[in-house]
């Protein structure tokens, strides 16, 4: 009896309908609601610049844009804040979270920001 030698062949359409696959089930899980996601947000206070980790729910596609695609920014006057001195460090001062994510979520309309991560101190400058 003769053995046959089995072709070891994947035809190309069979990588077509996985890449497809892959697609829409990316396209799927983007389209559902998520909460509790981190996006980077850039804030600028009269000359202080730093980046601040937010929180924030929403659309899976807006949270994704705003993750990858750009970065947020958002510019503050310094009397919006609530500031307090710093106890350690002198001419330093500690951002009120609450003020931050209100101003910050006024900025960001696409999302709904819940909260925002550690805030560095910032300088006061002659305040």
């Amino acid at each position: 009896m003769e053995r046959r030698k089995i072709k070891r062949y994947v035809p190309p359409a069979f990588f077509v309908m996985l890449a497809v696959s892959l697609v829409m089930w990316w396209l799927t899980q983007l389209s559902k609601d998520y909460t509790g996601v981190e996006i980077p947000v850039t804030v600028k206070v009269d000359g202080n610049i730093f980046d601040v980790e937010c929180f924030a729910s929403g659309s899976g596609y807006k949270l994704a844009s705003h993750r990858i695609l750009h970065r947020t920014e958002v510019e503050v006057l310094f009397d919006e804040l609530h500031v307090t001195p710093s106890p350690v460090r002198v001419g330093w001062g500690i951002v009120d979270p609450e003020a931050l994510t209100t101003i910050i979520a006024r900025n960001v309309s696409d999302v709904k920001v819940e909260r925002v991560g550690i805030i560095p101190e910032i300088l006061l400058r002659g305040r």
